[in-house]
């Protein structure tokens, strides 16, 4: 399946690769979802990073996200951002204001 500009229904997010089974199993469970898999390796590895640092990079990549597939849904599959989600999502939400 061909992904289009603003076609997507589920994004992961990922620092690597540890999110692929969760991808996977939603496409067993739903398999006409649109996805796409984006591993931060750019950043990577993410445990050499404080965390205004991972917070930056992450933000900036569900940014780019929702500005290039705009999903219905994000999947976060960073093992720190779901340790500390209260700071991250407060975090994007006031860059997105």
């Amino acid at each position: 399946m061909i992904i289009m500009l603003g076609m997507v229904n589920f994004a992961f997010l990922d620092s690597g690769t540890g999110g692929l089974p969760y991808l996977t199993y939603l496409k067993k469970k739903n398999p006409s979802a649109s996805c796409i898999y984006i591993g931060d390796t750019k950043h990577f590895p993410y445990g050499e990073k404080t965390e205004a640092q991972i917070i930056e990079n992450a933000c900036g990549c569900v940014e780019k996200i929702i500005a290039r597939w705009n999903p219905h849904t994000v999947v976060i599959a960073i093992r720190f951002l779901l340790l500390h989600w209260k700071n991250c999502a407060a975090d994007f939400l006031i860059r997105r204001l």
